[in-house]
């Protein structure tokens, strides 16, 4: 580090020295020009002939005046008291030249004029009898911090491209600093780190501009960037909005709502969608302020937000199973029938919540062990009250050898997977929690008290491992499900088995409380899945359009749901079959009436373009056996069959050659055959008598994106359908997210924020953002821990030493 300290010094010192000469030579060629044109006098006075030494001396004569006039105008004039009246003053000539634009005059020592930059001080002479303004305009193009030098100036950089194999290059390119864009950055930086605005104003952020900056550039203030980020906003939107506009795809939503800090309410709805790279994406399309939770509020406000963003092409929404999102969904049902847009008269348009669903089963089966959670709970519950208490049980756990590093956390008693988290943490410090018992008075009497639920026993952590055990299958299941960057309604019908097994496998236990905690989740589970007619019938087909799955393994799921009665699992099956055909018979009527509506404005286009048709046209038409073209509609295939035997004119000037017109209809006859045994077999027949697909071994499921990405043009109904159904999702986590964005956004400190810019903060950031990383707040917290820890030791330290200072 010091040498290349070192070797900066010595590039900045030399540097310098070069500018120095710069400017020595700048004033050396202005002295030299002066005594080139004395020279040229003295050289036109020896040469010249006796005739013409007097034109010389005269022409002499005339350049000493002329500079005596300039000299005379940059001097103060001589006033003549008896000239001049009293009262009156010459004024003195101000400076014409541009030049003067960019320096400072002053009289220098010497008695003569110069001028001092600007932009770096230099001090050049400007005397204009001697030197002029030459020297000035040279070091205007030269100097290294004027402004308009600076966007001249470009740097090397080296910049990363993507190769055609999917490498990565570099190569050297220019760069040169960009003000407009140095503020967009500005901007998204403070939306993406969710920093105040007042960020820009701050000394930190000052000094770093100052150091790391331009000296011309000037940071935004509040104010200023408050603007930008509502433009940047604002630009996103458009194109955004242009994007749905274009391609008039169908989306699957998600929304919910939420109450601030400052007890507005906000609805958030999200579009889910495959774009033309089979690429799953989500987009926050709105969280505007609702005046109240009734449904039919809710549905007003959302058809709202569909028209401003020109949407009218829905396949599906997801939400909870509030009453009021029931009528939410009525009424954008009947607004897409309005609209004619809706697909079989929106029959499967409502996806309920998964997460909600399981959050209501597993809470009825903890109802059984509720004595017990309560107990461990008042145990974490006292342990995080105090930071001594908190050592207490360290020691505790270092007396007893418990090789655990996490720390006891509470939980939010109404989510059953915090609750997971704390359970499965405090039964590893069952030990601990037992010494604690015995010799902290405290505990004993806080959680003996009378409304205390009481110190926990041995059947109660028994209780709480066999809980544990339980909600592992459950957490796991909703991790899997709660994925945002990956379909994941292909994968639900198969957890649901899953789950479905568990429980009936817990149920035949011979201990009476699990297969009781076995029974009550059952009872919930069959109420939401038990029935598949009452279910949303994109569940059964994601799983037929996944090609490692197809019907096959459907049938498989559906004999494992509902094993009984016996027959009714096949039933099923066909039903789903029949519905499934039935969507894809829609799905090929719609897109012939595209391909049809296309096809008439191409051929309006072109008629309305040119009054006849080129020779291109001509020849595709030959080609194709257009009647246009003359004649007698042959077919392609007939007409360059026709060709290579030179029998064209033949066929089209003798239409009674029996030989020719017989080759023909057989052929004609042999096409519309072969055309009808391929009308035969559709689309979907042909997927289903397909190979299945073969998963690797390490991966968990199929890439099931990849797979229609290159079969598109084989299934092109079939992909438009899974480009809609996989992209339903399962979970309303993607509202959650937002409600998360908007929690931190809205807090404390920026609680007066307006409900539009709170609009363009969470959708911005949103929009930016292309892959949302993972957030972990139990790796948070356990991080928080450790630094409150390891500042308490330093703390302690630092008391220790001063005293024994």
């Amino acid at each position: 580090m010091e040498e290349m300290q070192k070797t900066k010094g010595k590039q900045t010192e030399e540097d310098d020295e070069e500018y120095k000469e710069d400017l020595e030579e700048e004033e050396e060629e202005d002295d030299e020009e002066e005594d080139d044109e004395e020279d040229d006098i003295d050289d036109s006075l020896g040469k010249s002939s006796e005739g013409n030494i007097t034109r010389a001396k005269e022409s002499t004569t005339n350049i000493t005046k002329k500079r005596g006039r300039v000299s005379q105008k940059n001097q103060p004039p001589e006033v003549n008291e008896q000239s001049q009246p009293q009262g009156t003053q010459q004024k003195p000539r101000g400076k014409t030249s541009e030049a003067w634009k960019y320096f400072v005059c002053f009289i220098g020592p010497d008695g003569k004029p110069k001028g001092r930059c600007k932009w770096c001080s230099v001090v050049i002479r400007a005397c204009s009898s001697n030197n002029g303004t030459s020297g000035l305009k040279k070091h205007i193009t030269r100097c290294k911090l004027n402004p308009e030098n600076l966007k001249k100036q470009a740097q090397l950089k080296l910049i990363k491209f993507t190769t055609i194999d999917g490498g990565e290059a570099v190569h050297l390119g220019q760069w040169k600093f960009d003000g407009v864009a140095s503020r967009k950055a500005i901007a998204v930086m403070i939306i993406l780190d969710e920093l105040p605005f007042s960020f820009v104003e701050k000394e930190g952020f000052l000094h770093f501009c100052k150091v790391c900056l331009p000296q011309h550039f000037k940071p935004p203030s509040r104010r200023i960037i408050t603007r930008d980020i509502l433009a940047l906003y604002c630009d996103l939107r458009d194109d955004l909005s242009k994007f749905f506009k274009d391609r008039k795809m169908r989306v699957s939503l998600t929304t919910d709502t939420w109450t601030s800090q400052n007890k507005i309410s906000y609805m958030s709805l999200t579009a889910h969608f495959i774009d033309d790279n089979w690429n799953l994406q989500k987009k926050i399309l709105c969280f505007v302020p609702v005046d109240s939770h009734k449904g039919e509020d809710l549905g007003d406000m959302l058809e709202r937000c569909l028209r401003e963003w020109g949407i009218d092409r829905v396949y599906c929404i997801t939400v909870n199973n509030a009453s009021a999102n029931d009528v939410l969904v009525r009424s954008l049902r009947e607004c897409l029938n309005k609209w004619g847009t809706s697909v079989l008269r929106g029959k499967d348009l409502h996806m309920r919540c998964v997460a909600h669903i399981a959050n209501l089963v597993v809470h009825d089966g903890m109802k059984l062990y509720n004595n017990s959670v309560e107990s461990v709970r008042a145990c974490c519950k006292w342990v995080r009250q105090s930071t001594l208490r908190v050592k207490t049980f360290k020691d505790v756990v270092a007396f007893e050898e418990i090789d655990f590093k996490k720390n006891v956390c509470l939980d939010v008693p109404h989510r059953w997977n915090s609750s997971y988290d704390m359970l499965q943490r405090a039964e590893k410090y069952e030990q601990a929690f037992a010494r604690l018992a015995r010799q902290e008075k405290t505990f004993r009497d806080e959680l003996n008290a009378p409304s205390a639920p009481g110190i926990p026993d041995f059947e109660d952590w028994e209780n709480i491992r066999r809980l544990t055990r339980f909600l592992e299958h459950f957490y796991l299941f909703t991790l899997k499900v709660s994925g945002s960057w990956y379909c994941t309604i292909n994968l639900l019908l198969h957890e649901l088995c899953e789950i479905n097994t568990l429980i009936n496998k817990w149920e035949s236990s011979k201990e009476a409380d699990l297969a009781a905690l076995a029974w009550n989740m059952k009872e919930k589970f069959a109420k939401y899945w038990g029935d598949p007619t009452k279910m949303n019938k994109n569940i059964f087909f994601a799983v037929v359009l996944d090609p490692s799955q197809k019907m096959g393994y459907l049938n498989c799921l559906l004999g494992d749901l509902y094993p009984e009665p016996e027959g009714k699992a096949k039933e099923y099956g066909c039903w789903i079959e029949a519905e499934l055909r039935k969507l894809f018979d829609f799905y090929k009527t719609e897109i012939e009436n595209q391909n049809e509506n296309c096809g008439s404005n191409s051929t309006n286009a072109t008629s309305g373009s040119s009054g006849g048709q080129g020779p291109n046209q001509n020849n595709l038409n030959h080609l194709v056996g257009s009647k246009q073209s003359g004649g007698n509609g042959l077919g392609g295939v007939a007409s360059l069959r026709a060709n290579r035997n030179g029998n064209v004119s033949s066929c089209q000037s003798e239409p009674g050659n029996k030989k020719g017109m017989k080759d023909t209809e057989r052929f004609r006859r042999y096409l519309s055959e072969a055309a009808q045994e391929k009308n035969e077999q559709s689309e979907l027949d042909i997927y289903l008598k397909d190979k299945l697909e073969i998963m690797e071994n390490d991966a968990q499921f199929y890439d099931v994106l990849s797979f229609w990405r290159l079969k598109s043009g084989r299934f092109p109904v079939l992909a438009a359908m899974a480009q809609d159904i996989l992209a339903i999702p399962v979970l309303t986590v993607a509202s959650e997210s937002a409600f998360s964005t908007s929690g931190r956004v809205l807090d404390d400190f920026r609680s007066s924020l307006t409900p539009k810019m709170a609009q363009a903060l969470v959708c911005t950031q949103d929009w930016l953002r292309k892959k949302r990383k993972h957030v972990n707040i139990t790796l948070d917290c356990e991080d928080l821990d450790e630094l409150e820890e390891a500042e308490a030791e330093y703390r302690k330290k630092l008391r220790s030493s001063l005293l024994d200072g």
